[in-house]
C-alpha cells in the first residue's frame, strides 16, 4: 500500500519534527545519506582488489559488455515517448540528457551491492565469486568514468566551463590524495597495530570522518556523494586489522 496507508508518512514526519517547514524529511534524508555512505564504504573495503584484477581477461570482457550493451540499447530507445514531455516543465534537450544519465546509472552494476550479496551467500572467495567481483569492478570503473564526464558536461553547459574543469581537476586530486596519502596512512596504521589486536578507536574514527568528508567533497564538486567513499574503500588495505571493519 505504500507510505500513504493510514497517513504513516505524515505521522512519522510529525514525530521527527514539529516544524511544518522541515516536516521530518530532512532528518530522514540525513539518516539515509549516512547509511548509504557507510554501506558503500564497508562493501568496498570487503572487495579483494588483488583477486579481482588477477582473474584473466574473461572478467574484463564481461565487465565491459555488461556496461556497454545496456547503455547502447538504452540510448537507442532514448528518443521514444518524447511527445509527453512538457517543454514548459523541462526542455526536450535537457530531458534527453537526463534520460542518458538514468540509462547509464541502470547500466552500472553497483559493486557494493554485488559484494554484499556474494558475502551473504558465502561465495565471495569462490571461483564464481571472484569472476563476478572482477566483472563488477570493471563495470563500476566504467560507470564512474561515465558519470564524471556526464556530470562535468552538464556543469559545462548549464553552469560554466570553468566550474566543469574545476570539478574534473578536483576529482583527479581526490584520486591522487587517496592513492598517495590515505593509502600510505592506512598502511602505517596497520604497521602500528600489534598483530592480533584491533585497530585503535582513534584511527577508526579518523577513517570514518575521512569517509564522510570525502562524500562532502564529492558533493561540493557536483559529483555523486558516494564516489568519495567508494574510492577510499577500494584503497583500504585488505584483511585485518583495518580491512575487517
Amino acid at each position: 500500500m505504500g507510505p500513504q496507508l493510514f497517513d504513516l508518512r505524515e505521522k512519522s514526519s510529525r514525530k521527527l519534527s514539529s516544524d511544518p517547514v522541515l516536516n521530518g524529511n530532512a532528518p530522514l534524508r540525513g539518516f539515509t545519506a549516512c547509511g548509504s555512505i557507510l554501506f558503500t564504504f564497508l562493501m568496498s573495503v570487503k572487495t579483494s582488489r588483488r583477486v579481482a584484477f588477477n582473474s584473466g581477461p574473461l572478467p574484463v570482457v564481461i565487465g565491459i559488455m555488461t556496461f556497454t550493451v545496456p547503455l547502447f540499447v538504452g540510448l537507442g530507445f532514448r528518443n521514444i515517448f518524447t511527445d509527453g514531455i512538457n517543454p514548459n516543465y523541462m526542455p526536450l534537450k535537457k530531458a534527453l540528457s537526463e534520460r542518458s544519465v538514468i540509462i547509464a546509472s541502470q547500466s552500472s552494476i553497483l559493486l557494493p551491492t554485488t559484494t554484499y550479496f556474494l558475502s551473504e551467500l558465502k561465495i565471495l572467495n569462490s571461483e564464481f565469486g571472484r569472476l563476478v567481483l572482477s566483472a563488477s569492478i570493471i563495470n563500476d570503473l566504467l560507470g564512474v568514468a561515465f558519470f564524471v564526464l556526464a556530470y562535468s558536461s552538464g556543469t559545462y553547459k548549464n553552469i560554466s566551463p570553468t566550474t566543469a574543469y574545476t570539478d574534473i581537476v578536483a576529482m583527479i586530486i581526490l584520486f591522487f590524495v587517496v592513492f598517495f596519502v590515505f593509502r600510505r596512512a592506512a598502511e602505517w596504521i596497520v604497521e602500528q597495530t600489534p598483530e592480533g589486536k584491533p585497530v585503535a578507536s582513534k584511527y577508526v574514527h579518523a577513517v570514518i570522518i575521512t569517509v564522510l568528508a570525502s562524500s562532502v567533497y564529492s558533493t561540493f564538486f557536483h559529483m555523486k556523494s558516494l564516489m568519495g567513499p567508494f574510492i577510499i574503500g577500494l584503497f583500504v588495505p585488505e584483511g585485518p586489522p583495518l580491512g575487517s571493519f
